[in-house]
């Protein structure tokens, strides 16, 4: 599931990795289960070279008390929908340690590999549970699941003369 108007109810708010400020607002369905939801993001990279860093900035709430610790996936996949790459982050503080409404915070940082052919690459967002590493569904403003991941954005690679 892409983010954007398709799924209209849930705010998700953009955010500026390093300072965790609000860039701008999308709407998007970001629930996933009831228990979390991702409120925000942010990418330090506009665009993407081998052989670079880039980091990722998610921004999760509690949307329940949690029995369950969570592992957050950042994938980061060809135009062809193969891995480039891809970085699991269980979540701290533990999640079943947190209280409703608490925001918890996880930032995923990637080498490209050098090798890489892609011309962009789309960044997917997940959450499992260890170690059973079953996916929580993402799910829509009526609770029927619809995925169980995100597709938060497409990031071209630079040209390389």
């Amino acid at each position: 599931l892409a983010l954007g108007a398709e799924f209209p109810g849930t705010t998700v708010y953009e955010i500026n990795p390093q300072g965790g400020s609000v860039i701008r607002q999308l709407l998007a369905n970001s629930s996933f289960e009831k228990e979390l939801e991702l409120v925000g993001f942010g990418v330090d990279q506009e665009s993407l070279k081998q052989g670079e860093t880039v980091t990722v900035s998610l921004l999760w709430r509690g949307l329940i008390d949690m029995d369950e610790d969570y592992t957050v996936f950042v994938h980061v996949m060809d135009e062809n929908g193969r891995l480039i790459t891809q970085q699991d982050i269980r979540i701290e503080p533990a999640t079943s340690s947190w209280q409703v409404k608490q925001l918890g915070r996880t930032q995923h940082t990637f080498t490209i590999p050098v090798d890489t052919k892609a011309t962009s690459a789309n960044l997917i967002v997940g959450i499992y549970k260890w170690p059973s590493l079953n996916r929580l569904s993402l799910i829509d403003k009526n609770g029927i699941p619809i995925d169980d991941k995100i597709s938060l954005m497409n990031i071209p690679f630079e040209t390389v003369e």
